[in-house]
């Protein structure tokens, strides 16, 4: 915003002084603070920007309560982008934005042990790609700033701030939960997690200690080896009433009083 006022101030004296002056020429334009603008580098106090760009987001999700899948369906984002000097490509930031943001409300997740990274490539790493996009409606609201270029804001950062507290917000809406985590995975929002919620101390800790770590205590063979405990491999899947299920999303509390067949017991006559 800054820089881009200053390039059309250059750009004006240049097309003034083309009028009496003969090409090439050169301007040199340097950042004044307004007297209207206080800040202390001392202190770090006082005005750290001279204007903010708003916005306002709604989500609408699909919670599955017995896996826990979240699936935001539907965006809308409201921005105060100043004064769109281009407003396809304006459109363009937003959703993009909006798309991150999605990512890193739902699905976006960096895993470190002893400190190596765990996910350190795109297969491990999951993003978001168009299958996964909601539909996003995008609103510009035009409030030009007298300091900008053209009356313009900055909207580069802004369209990836609202929309993940938006969904962990329609979470909430859907579940009566509020998760206190990026991204609410499955393990956080399934049934068992969401009822843990409502538990405290020892009693809600055991209640959630995944099921696929309760079994794997138990005598050999050892068929779970241990994974990213997202439900993405399969490795651990059990039958519970006779529905097959990740029983590392499923909590010990909630196979209470089920009948439950592991993978052992698939291999037998009877199983």
């Amino acid at each position: 915003m800054i820089v881009g006022r200053l390039v059309q101030e250059a750009a004006t004296e240049i097309k003034e002084r083309l009028k009496r002056e003969t090409a090439p020429l050169r301007v040199e334009k340097s950042y004044i603070q307004p007297d209207s603008i206080h800040w202390d580098d001392n202190t770090y106090r006082g005005d750290a920007y001279p204007v903010y760009a708003w916005a306002c987001t709604i989500a609408d999700v699909e919670v599955d309560m017995t896996t826990g899948a979240v699936r935001v369906t539907d965006l809308v984002t409201a921005v105060d982008c100043g004064k769109a000097l281009h407003p396809v490509m304006a459109e363009g930031q937003i959703e993009g934005g909006c798309l991150q943001a999605v990512g890193w409300a739902t699905i976006e997740e960096i895993k470190i042990k002893d400190g190596g990274y765990q996910n350190d490539r795109l297969a491990t790493y999951l993003i978001p790609t168009a299958l996964d996009a909601p539909r996003i409606r995008t609103i510009l609201v035009e409030n030009p700033y007298s300091r900008g270029p053209f009356g313009a804001k900055g909207i580069g950062e802004l369209p990836m701030d609202g929309p993940a507290p938006a969904i962990v917000a329609a979470i909430h809406d859907a579940t009566g939960v509020w998760l206190d985590e990026f991204p609410p995975l499955r393990k956080r929002c399934s049934r068992h997690a969401l009822h843990a919620k409502r538990h405290t101390g020892v009693a809600r800790r055991r209640w959630y200690t995944p099921f696929a770590r309760h079994i794997a205590r138990g005598p050999p063979p050892h068929w779970y080896q241990g994974g990213l405990w997202e439900g993405e491999c399969g490795a651990c899947s059990v039958i519970i009433d006779g529905e097959v299920v990740d029983s590392c999303l499923v909590a010990v509390g909630q196979v209470e009083g089920c009948k439950v067949i592991t993978v052992e017991g698939w291999l037998t006559a009877d199983g």
